[in-house]
């Protein structure tokens, strides 16, 4: 991957924000949240990074954001999320690019995982206890797509309990009339996004695809 100025990245912003009216991303599925509402489609996250280029454009998104988070402050950690449901596995197919890219080591954040010290895939640092193993890190949790939030702040609370600190969330896409932003709010968790959901989808077009 060629580092790209911020024409490029304009463009790249351009295209990736037309990757869900491709037919097989967005897909109908009737099913509750476990806060309780129905939803009646799903973002496939992985239809979009099948693509060699689709994925290196969503790859720089990432890259560049983080970046961009990095000249603020020290970042020790990236962590992506598998999804709880363990249907999909997401972002974790970008880590290792991205923590390439970004020069930021990688540390898995496992949902399928009952107990708290082994959703953090991170080996045991000598003389620190498993609670501890992040002491002190700033963390930023990267996803794919954020619907309320809730998978997001399962991962936060992982990564707390290891001793780290989340600073920022990064999502490639969100429901902004779903989101539940007050933990956010209340925990100071900058949250970045590149696309909403459904406004990214007009009627007509991706829709009648699902």
């Amino acid at each position: 991957m060629n580092i790209v100025d911020k024409g490029e990245m304009a463009l790249i912003y351009e295209r990736a924000g037309k990757y869900f009216k491709k037919e097989g991303v967005i897909k109908r599925s009737y099913h509750f949240f476990r806060v309780g509402f129905e939803e009646s489609y799903y973002m496939d996250f992985d239809a979009i990074v099948n693509d060699p280029n689709q994925c290196e454009d969503v790859t720089l998104l990432y890259r560049d954001k983080i970046r961009d988070i990095a000249r603020q402050q020290h970042i020790d950690f990236l962590a992506p999320i598998e999804k709880s449901s363990g249907g999909t596995i997401g972002i974790i197919r970008l880590a290792g690019a991205i923590s390439i890219l970004t020069g930021i080591p990688n540390v898995p954040i496992r949902l399928t995982k009952e107990i708290k010290s082994e959703k953090v895939k991170i080996p045991p640092i000598e003389g620190k206890p498993i609670k501890g193993r992040l002491h002190g890190a700033n963390v930023i949790i990267l996803t794919d797509h954020c619907t309320t939030g809730a998978e997001v702040l399962d991962a936060v609370d992982a990564v707390e309990y290891s001793g780290g600190i989340v600073t920022d969330v990064i999502s490639y896409s969100y429901r902004p009339d779903k989101f539940k932003w007050k933990r956010f709010k209340e925990g100071e968790i900058a949250f970045h996004f590149f696309y909403m959901l459904p406004d990214e989808l007009k009627e007509g077009d991706t829709l009648k695809n699902i």
